[in-house]
C-alpha cells in the first residue's frame, strides 16, 4: 500500500499541476480536503455527545425512579 501511495500521489500531483484551474484554486482545494477530513471527527464527536446525554437522562430517570421507593420504605415520612 505504501508503495502504491508513493507512486500515485506524486503522479497525481504532476498531472493535476498541469491544469490551470487547479493552480488558480489550490487554496479552495486544500480547504475542501481539510473539511472532508474533519467530517469523521465531527460525526464521532456528535455520537459521543448524544451517548453522554442519553446516559445522563437514563441516570436521572433512575434517580427519580428510586426516590418513591425510598419514601415508601420510610412510611411516607420525610427524613428530618
Amino acid at each position: 500500500a505504501a508503495f502504491t501511495w508513493g507512486w500515485i500521489l506524486p503522479l497525481l500531483g504532476f498531472w493535476l499541476g498541469g491544469h490551470a484551474w487547479v493552480g488558480e484554486h489550490i487554496d479552495l482545494i486544500i480547504v475542501a480536503i481539510v473539511v472532508v477530513s474533519l467530517i469523521p471527527v465531527l460525526i464521532e464527536y456528535l455520537k459521543h455527545r448524544a451517548e453522554r446525554k442519553r446516559a445522563a437522562a437514563e441516570a436521572q430517570g433512575e434517580d427519580q425512579g428510586t426516590a418513591p421507593a425510598a419514601q415508601a420504605a420510610s412510611g411516607g415520612r420525610h427524613a428530618a
